[in-house]
């Protein structure tokens, strides 16, 4: 999905803060702040924590990219309702429920 990007601080559970591009919609939806602090980008195979945002509407899914697990909507509950509204980009205003939690892997790249 095309539009605006934001840079967050990525929490990764390395211990490290990386700076990390996301789309800016998602990082409205998961809470992140503007990024401040974060250097560097994830080490090569890192795949970032989210979760998927499902609409009852029309049952298509968004993913959601969490820059730490301490935020309010990585630890709602699967299936907690939310309530999206558009703006200029990102998935269609409407009723949204989370679903479960994806936690950052690491893969192996040689």
């Amino acid at each position: 999905m095309a539009g605006p990007t934001q840079r967050i601080d990525y929490a990764s559970d390395d211990g490290n803060t990386y700076d990390v591009n996301v789309p800016t919609w998602q990082a409205t939806v998961a809470g992140d702040a503007v990024g401040t602090v974060g250097t560097g980008t994830p080490p090569k195979g890192t795949r970032l924590r989210y979760r998927m945002m499902l609409n009852t509407g029309t049952g298509r899914e968004y993913k959601v990219k969490f820059a730490n697990v301490s935020q309010a909507n990585w630890r709602a509950a699967p299936g907690s309702s939310i309530t999206y509204s558009r703006g200029t980009n990102g998935p269609p205003s409407g009723t949204y429920v989370w679903g479960g939690r994806l936690g950052e892997r690491q893969l192996f790249k040689h």
